[in-house]
């Protein structure tokens, strides 16, 4: 029995000894491949590193805003369709004055398939949160072009990551918005008691909430079967009200309908008033 236990030790002993000296020689024979990984990993971190820091760059955060609201308001009829749940190359542009910035999509837009660069105007409280205007080609390099010659400055070339259209958040009620809100109210009953521009009647109308860093936002109003919608301006309570002319809209349109309904999902007031 004893010699037994001793010749099992022994080729125990045998195996472990085996089994070191083949690692060591992996270990030794692949120091190539454990630097590479090292590196791949090291690589990796440094993208999440720098993709974090894109995510959180504010203006993207305003582009993101304005892109979520074009597609939660129009619906399969934004221009911005096909970037829903995708991540997009984008420019960013610098104005010759510094105050505004422009956005180049490196994708084209929905219907047109062109391109497109939107640009962002700064209000009194940071970057609105609309687009203000818009250039389109059908080439990247044409719309390059054009921006160039406009003398905007390439900044940096980056990524937008857009996730699922939903429903604008807006800021909480302060003294001054609620002024900036009477205000409006005021200026569109005025309208509202304009016989020549509405006939007696009764009439709804919906204020359509904003963000402190807009500039104007949209008054629906309905009555019997027409509706209008006409904009609003919100930038401050010394300077707030209707503006412009109001528009019928096609009230046989899907589109038109659909963007109706959802200023009154988002409206910050709904008032009737009957106009005698």
């Amino acid at each position: 029995m004893n010699r037994c236990k001793l010749i099992f030790m022994t080729l125990l002993i045998a195996d472990i000894a085996s089994a070191n000296t083949a690692c060591n020689q992996v270990s030794s024979s692949n120091p190539v491949i454990i630097q590479n990984e090292t590196k791949e990993q090291v690589k990796q971190e440094q993208f999440s590193q720098e993709k974090s820091v894109q995510e959180s760059d504010p203006f993207l955060e305003v582009v993101r805003t304005a892109i979520n609201d074009e597609l939660w308001y129009h619906g399969q009829d934004s221009r911005f369709g096909t970037f829903e749940n995708q991540v997009i190359p984008v420019s960013i542009y610098q104005s010759a004055g510094g105050s505004n910035r422009l956005v180049s999509f490196d994708q084209p837009i929905k219907f047109s398939n062109n391109y497109l660069a939107a640009e962002f105007w700064t209000t009194k409280k940071g970057y609105n949160h609309e687009i203000t205007t818009a250039r389109m080609a059908p080439t990247k390099e044409k719309l390059q072009s054009i921006v160039e010659k406009e003398n905007y400055k390439l900044l940096k070339t980056t990524q937008l990551k857009m996730d699922k259209a939903s429903q604008p958040e807006y800021p909480a009620m302060t003294p001054e918005r609620k002024k900036i809100i009477e205000d409006i109210e005021l200026s569109v009953e005025d309208y509202l008691h304009d016989n020549e521009l509405f006939p007696s009647g009764t009439y709804k109308y919906y204020i359509r909430n904003f963000r402190d860093s807009e500039s104007i936002t949209k008054v629906v109003i309905e009555g019997n079967q027409d509706i209008w919608i006409i904009k609003a301006k919100v930038e401050d309570s010394n300077n707030a009200g209707i503006m412009g002319k109001l528009n019928q809209v096609d009230v046989s349109l899907d589109s038109v309908l659909y963007e109706v309904n959802q200023y009154k999902k988002a409206a910050v007031v709904t008032k009737e008033v009957s106009n005698m």
